[in-house]
Order: C-alpha cells, then sequence, then structure tokens
C-alpha cells in the first residue's frame, strides 16, 4: 500500500496547521467565564460576540486571541505513530498490521482560533481564523480524516439610539460585514478487500455575512445583548479536485490517480445569542449568562460566568461553564492581569476534570 504514503503526509500536514491555531469564537476573558459575552462586549471583542458593543468599548482597542482546544489529546500521539507507520513503504502482507490500525484509530476533534482586532470609536475591523481537524472511524474498513479552515475578513460598526423611554439608559445596534472563506481538505483511506482505495479531496470557496447586534443599558449596572451571527450568509461552493488510488492486489501496486472535478455547497452556521451582565458593586463582582441556539441544527447552548477584581482591579479571577445540549458541561476557569491600558487574560476548561479533554485560550488587550 505504497500509495497510503501521500494521504498520510496530507495527515501530517493537516495536524500540524491544526495543532498550532486554537478555540472557536472564544477570547480568554470570555471563556474564563464560561464564554459568556454577548451582555457585555465593552471592547474590540465585540466585533466576535456582539458588534453593537463596540458604542461601549472606549475610543481605541486591539485585541489579540488564541489558544487551542482537543477533545482527547491522550489520543494524538496514537495519531501521529499511525501517521508514521502509513508513510512508510510497505506491501499487502502486512495485513494484520493494518488491521490493527484501522481498528484502534483514534477519534479526535482538534480545533483552534485565531483572532486579531480593534476598534477606533464605534467602528471595528477584524481577521478571524476558525479551524476544526477531525478524525473518523467510519468502518472497520473505512477511516477518514478532514480539516476545515474558515477565514473572516471582518468590518463592524455600532450606533447608539434615542429610544425616548427613561426606563433604559442607553439602546445601540451593531452590524458586521464579514469576507468569508473556506478551505477543506478530507482524507479517506478504504482496505475493503478486493477494493482497497484512498481519496484526497482539496477544495475551496467563498461567500459574504453578515452579523447584526442589539445592547441595551436597562441600569448602570444591567445590560442585555442579542447577537444574530451569519444573519444572511447565503450558502457557496467549495471546488476542487479529488484525487483517487485503487490498489491491484495482484500487482501489489497503486494506479494512476484518477482526478475529477469535486464541488459541494458549503452554508456558514447561523445562531443566535441572547445574553446579559450585572454588576455587584458592593463584592466588586460580575455575573454573565448567554443562551446561543443554532438555527440549523437546533443545538443550543447555555454559557454562565462570574469575574471578581482584586488588588484595585489589577487582577481578575473568574470561572464559568457552558453546557451543550448534545454533550456534558465543560467547566471554565481564567485570570486577567490589568496594567493600565494593557489586559492579559488566560483561560482553561474541560468537560472530564481537565484529564484528556482541554481548552486553553491566551488574549492581549489595549483599551484606551
Amino acid at each position: 500500500m505504497k500509495k497510503l504514503s501521500i494521504s498520510a503526509l496530507i495527515l501530517v500536514f493537516v495536524m500540524v496547521f491544526s495543532l498550532s491555531t486554537s478555540a472557536v469564537d472564544l477570547t480568554a476573558k470570555s471563556y474564563g467565564m464560561g464564554g459568556a459575552n454577548t451582555g457585555l462586549a465593552d471592547d474590540a471583542t465585540a466585533i466576535l460576540y456582539n458588534p453593537a458593543g463596540l458604542s461601549d468599548s472606549g475610543f481605541l482597542g486591539l485585541q489579540m486571541d488564541l489558544g487551542l482546544g482537543a477533545s482527547d489529546i491522550s489520543k494524538i500521539e496514537q495519531l501521529r505513530d499511525d501517521i508514521e507507520y502509513l508513510s512508510q513503504d510497505f506491501d499487502a502482507s502486512n495485513a494484520d498490521s493494518i488491521d490493527d490500525i484501522f481498528n484502534n484509530f483514534p477519534v479526535i476533534d482538534a480545533n483552534g482560533q485565531l483572532f486579531v482586532g480593534g476598534n477606533f470609536s464605534s467602528f471595528g475591523v477584524g481577521l478571524n481564523v476558525d479551524n476544526e481537524f477531525k478524525t473518523e472511524k467510519v468502518s472497520a474498513d473505512v477511516i477518514n480524516a478532514n480539516n476545515t479552515t474558515n477565514t473572516s475578513g471582518i468590518l463592524s460598526i455600532s450606533r447608539e439610539v434615542e429610544t425616548g423611554f427613561d426606563q433604559i439608559l442607553g439602546l445601540a445596534y451593531g452590524l458586521n460585514v464579514k469576507t468569508l472563506k473556506t478551505n477543506y481538505i478530507g482524507v479517506t483511506l478504504d482496505k475493503t478487500p478486493g477494493n482497497s482505495k484512498q481519496t484526497t479531496v482539496n477544495a475551496n470557496g467563498s461567500g459574504i455575512g453578515v452579523d447584526a447586534g442589539l445592547m441595551a443599558n436597562l441600569t448602570e449596572r444591567i445590560k442585555v445583548g442579542v447577537n444574530f451571527k451569519n444573519l444572511l450568509a447565503p450558502a457557496y461552493d467549495l471546488e476542487g479536485e479529488k484525487e483517487e488510488y485503487t490498489y491491484d492486489a495482484n500487482t501489489g501496486n497503486w494506479s494512476s490517480p484518477t482526478v475529477t472535478d469535486y464541488t459541494e455547497e458549503y452554508t456558514p452556521e447561523k445562531s443566535i445569542r441572547v445574553g446579559g451582565s450585572v454588576d455587584i458593586p458592593v463584592v466588586n463582582a460580575r455575573v454573565l449568562g448567554d443562551i446561543e441556539s443554532f438555527t440549523s441544527s437546533g443545538k443550543s447552548v447555555v454559557h454562565l460566568g462570574a469575574e471578581k477584581n482584586l488588588l484595585f482591579n489589577g487582577l481578575s479571577i473568574r470561572g464559568g461553564m457552558y453546557a451543550p445540549s448534545d454533550n456534558e458541561p465543560t467547566y471554565t476557569m481564567g485570570l486577567g492581569f490589568n496594567l493600565a491600558a494593557l489586559h492579559f487574560d488566560v483561560a482553561v476548561g474541560s468537560n472530564d476534570g481537565f484529564n484528556d479533554n482541554l481548552n486553553g485560550v491566551m488574549s492581549m488587550n489595549f483599551q484606551f
């Protein structure tokens, strides 16, 4: 199965790329509080969480986020060992070894995010890169891995609105206009006797999207917000090539690749987030909560968190959780270090007591 080396090399590339990026649409400050931020979003991260928050984000802000998430870190080394083995030249007589790899193929979901952005008053601009790497054991004879990278260039604007209601101290709306680009790599290995083959897909496509948000200051200490992610985001095609090799058990050789055009429709995922934040002055703390609903899948996520400031607001300690409707709750914790206009935040989270499931995010923020 000499040609398996080609697929294996692609898998190596996919793993290296995904593990050098990081968590999905999350900043360290919010992740430390279970990912809740829709009802706060008072800095440049409003570009991600709620563009209406830019109206309350200060005169100038700069933000950078980098993180990493993996569903089962204990299996990453096993996957690398399997890839190294598949990358070597060997013949079909090594069926026992190949069967062992397929039978014990590690299933991993690793995701990442890189965000760089900033705001000038109520205008914002950002670059967001989401990356997801997945492996799957389809059957005893079929395994696959795929890597999807979504890159967004974002322009944001927010405006305050005069409501005429004394009960509402402030109301603002915001919009994101985004360019969307998706790159997809997929590798499938099939060792079905008499029909062994490998398939590699490499495709990309682009589109546009619009987010919209609202933010209301109900009192000096209570804020609520709603964000519509990809409110307008038409589906677009991923176009590229598919290469397929077949194995001849009689000769022990692989065929020359059959190259065909590949097209698949891709629909950006839409979601609605509703959240709120409450400042508690006596203990110098804040509590937040979000509910997020994904319109295409029907899944939902509840985000809850709290933050307490210490040492004259020089240190922030955070804790929280988020509970997807289809998975176990993830518990998070984080620290923030605040020195005048400079803020450095770190956060970690896990849904299994920080054993094999682990997520981590780092952020740096300048806000004036």
